[in-house]
């Protein structure tokens, strides 16, 4: 009932005119409906014009991102509206995808809906309609307390005309900000019980992401919702809902002394405990029901020998407390999804989970075989990641490294004898982000296999006679 009417089209010569965009957004309307233990209901209305199908070209499929264990999506309408006033009913193929991109490394089984409209004629005009409800929450206590959203008011094409409702109890503060400044001004009114964030708005230009451009989250116009007062009681919210699975355990200490037997000192102890995990654990992003936001157990992670950023930062963290070293769990927005405003406190903007290691201000990251502390993987330096301490939630930013702090450099020393046969030897000496591909190398293959390649890349003809690795210090 939120959903505004479907407008008046334009008269045929304006759904033809050469001079307009070749495709357009005549309208689109949002509703979310929020209701008070945290969980939501979507809808989704637009109207897309093809005026020139030659100049509009290949039109991607609209796509919906769910998750089927927590939410159920509906198509309700798929209609082509032609020039000449025929309306095909049900125009639309819609078909269900696995969604693995690193954007979903944090959360759980994400898919992704796809409909596809067939190849339009001048002047077409699809009317698509579907909804999005969130299914009785198995977090429904970390729900109420930390909802957010983010809702894009911009497309792959420009929007002549849009509005968007949010609706929610009025005892449930909301905020909202948009994430870079506009002259859209959301009418803020009381309805009974409820209260409504109601924004109209005329034409956007088309959101055109460009190869090696920063991520959405600086380029594309969206308005993020939240009804958490602070980053702090955020935090306390998340902290209540994963204390059960961070319960100091006597078996994890053991274990954690078991593998740090031998180093002298704490850097020494981190690195251990790093390494281990990362030898004896195989990272998998595809969670499923509430483990979105909860790290499955311990026991479910250590017979399994995988899982995905949470249970690596569970399992870090245990075994770092268990050799008196402080560790917290964080969660960060990681670098290709671009930098987001932190004006509203929730955890839509954040895709990761890492660990903070307060005594250095330092982090660690489990799930980048071969990079071992301190390096930082370079896709979440320079971000910024909410740390989760007994105290509540703390923005802390991650440093970026001076790009000198990567390297790799080669020393060849070349002796030839008298009858003009050579022999070489090499020194190459990596440090930092290449720090990872060279273990994986040396891991995957023997090092004499690892080693010759290198060589022959420099050499084709080259015969490795002799080698060895070593671990500088750190």
């Amino acid at each position: 009932p939120h959903l505004p009417a479907t407008p008046g089209f334009p008269p045929a010569t304006a759904r033809t005119d050469a001079s307009l965009p070749a495709a357009e957004l005549l309208h689109t309307g949002q509703v979310l409906v929020l209701d008070r233990d945290g969980t939501s209901r979507y809808a989704r209305s637009l109207l897309l014009l093809v005026r020139d199908p030659a100049r509009a070209g290949h039109l991607a499929p609209f796509t919906v991102k769910y998750s089927p264990h927590s939410q159920a999506v509906h198509v309700l309408r798929t209609l082509v509206h032609h020039l000449d006033g025929q309306t095909s009913a049900q125009a639309a193929s819609v078909q269900s995808f696995d969604f693995l991109s690193g954007a979903a490394r944090m959360y759980f089984d994400v898919r992704e809906l796809r409909i596809t409209f067939p190849p339009a004629a001048p002047g077409d005009i699809h009317e698509l309609l579907y909804t999005l409800e969130d299914l009785p929450s198995t977090q429904a206590d970390l729900g109420a307390a930390s909802f957010g959203h983010i809702l894009q008011l911009q497309d792959r094409w420009p929007i002549s005309a849009q509005r968007l409702r949010v609706v929610h109890p009025s005892d449930v503060p909301l905020r909202h900000a948009f994430s870079r400044t506009v002259e859209l001004k959301p009418a803020v009114t009381r309805h009974g019980d409820q209260t409504w964030i109601e924004l109209s708005g005329g034409a956007v230009p088309a959101w055109k992401p460009e190869p090696m451009a920063p991520g959405w989250g600086e380029t594309l116009l969206t308005i993020s919702l939240g009804t958490t007062a602070s980053w702090k009681d955020l935090g306390l919210a998340y902290l209540r809902y994963v204390e059960p699975v961070y319960r100091p355990r006597r078996d994890m200490r053991e274990l954690a002394q078991k593998i740090t037997a031998g180093s002298r000192t704490d850097v020494e102890r981190i690195q251990a405990i790093h390494a281990w995990v990362q030898k004896n654990f195989r990272y998998v992003s595809l969670m499923f029901g509430n483990h979105g936001y909860m790290p499955y157990t311990l026991d479910e992670i250590l017979e399994r020998k995988f899982g995905d950023c949470k249970d690596m930062t569970l399992v870090l963290i245990h075994l770092l407390r268990g050799v008196d070293i402080a560790a917290h769990p964080a969660i960060v927005r990681t670098k290709p999804q671009g930098l987001y405003p932190m004006d509203v406190p929730s955890l839509a903007p954040f895709d990761h989970s890492i660990v903070y290691l307060p005594a250095t201000g330092s982090w660690l990251d489990g799930t980048i075989k071969g990079q071992l502390y301190p390096i930082v993987p370079a896709w979440i330096q320079g971000r910024t990641a909410l740390v989760v301490e007994p105290g509540g939630g703390r923005l802390v930013p991650i440093a970026q490294e001076p790009a000198a702090s990567s390297r790799e450099a080669e020393d060849v020393t070349l002796r030839v004898d008298a009858a003009g046969d050579a022999v070489a030897e090499a020194r190459f000496t990596i440090t930092g982000q290449p720090e990872s591909v060279w273990r994986l190398r040396l891991l995957e293959d023997n090092a004499r296999d690892a080693l010759g390649r290198r060589l022959r890349a420099l050499w084709p003809q080259a015969r490795l006679t002799a080698w060895k690795t070593a671990s500088g210090p750190r």
